[in-house]
């Protein structure tokens, strides 16, 4: 049994770690965050991507060396890595670090024989998890979704490719049979991963690619129904995060005070992109009714919904919930 191996890291990036633990839905049975079986699924999907990483930037020195004789390039090398080091290292001390064990489970035990075998002399274990764990840190957030899920994520693009249903296992063990994939995307706010599918009742959903527990690619083919097609175009365009549903034709219509229009320049987080604007305040959306709705409530009398009455109706419900709610306080 593989003994506990012990790490250090700047505290911002542990704490990236147990939020991705978090976001990613890896937890107990108790519904706690389950650090170890993240960081062995972490280790399991990407030390390969590391090592070709460290490999593609050891090929480029060589490259820029190639002139030199091979022990003069070796010496020049072996200096620039320790230089990398020290800059990983000195990054480390101008940053609280903190330190935390891991224990290699089953899940990661061939990724761990793999970098026993591999690791560089001027390497140690902890500095080695730290470099690969800072490496992983500083991808944007839909990127290491795609890492942590990597065998989901492969055979999601293999039924896109190649135009076949599936049958999904989520995470509170539902399952969708017949499903055809049409994209994944990642929404604008880089975030999160969507899989835009249509179901076995020719309707359209979207869900978290973290939600799936497992795939299995069938050998029926995904024929896609024409009118959902649209649609489809729409939510990778607008972002998938938003569902459409089939009767949202309408432009959506927001009037803006000077107010609203400074807030919707500066709140950048969530906002609808802007098909085009009337009489300098009136802004227009063609996206998510769901999403101007959700980005406008914080605006108050600073945006008004002037269409569709769908969108309207929800926003006015929204402002008489939250007024009942302060009067019965």
């Amino acid at each position: 049994m593989e003994e506990k191996i012990k790490v250090s890291v700047p505290k911002s990036i542990l704490d990236i770690l147990d939020k991705d633990t978090e976001n990613f839905l890896f937890t107990k049975e108790t519904g706690e965050p389950n650090r170890n079986l993240f960081i062995n699924t972490l280790i399991k999907n990407f030390f390969e991507d590391y090592f070709l990483r460290k490999s593609s930037v050891l090929k480029d020195f060589n490259n820029i060396l190639k002139d030199l004789d091979e022990t003069k390039k070796k010496e020049i090398i072996k200096e620039i890595s320790k230089a990398i080091i020290k800059n990983n290292l000195d990054y480390i001390n101008n940053e609280e670090t903190v330190t935390f064990s891991f224990k290699p489970t089953k899940v990661s035990s061939t990724a761990i024989s793999y970098i026993n075998l591999n690791l560089d002399k001027e390497d140690s274990i902890s500095s080695f998890y730290r470099s690969l764990f800072i490496s992983y840190a500083h991808q944007p957030q839909n990127i290491r979704e795609k890492i942590i899920f990597k065998d989901t994520y492969k055979v999601i693009l293999e039924a896109i490719e190649k135009k076949k249903k599936v049958d999904l296992v989520m995470n509170n063990n539902n399952i969708f049979k017949d499903y055809l994939i049409y994209s994944i995307s990642d929404s604008k706010d880089e975030l999160y991963n969507y899989l835009i599918m249509e179901t076995n009742k020719k309707s359209l959903v979207t869900l978290r690619l973290a939600k799936v527990k497992s795939i299995f690619l069938k050998d029926e083919d995904a024929v896609f129904s024409e009118d959902l097609i649209p649609i489809f175009l729409k939510e990778i365009k607008y972002g998938p995060q938003y569902q459409f549903y089939k009767d949202e034709n309408e432009d959506i219509k927001v009037r803006l005070t000077p107010r609203g229009i400074d807030l919707f320049k500066r709140i950048y987080l969530y906002r609808p992109i802007v098909d085009h604007i009337q009489n300098n305040n009136i802004y227009v959306f063609k996206c998510s009714i769901t999403q101007v709705v959700n980005y406008f409530e914080r605006f108050g009398e600073n945006a008004i919904i002037l269409s569709p009455k769908k969108a309207e109706s929800m926003i006015k419900y929204f402002y008489y919930s939250a007024n009942q709610a302060y009067r019965k306080k």
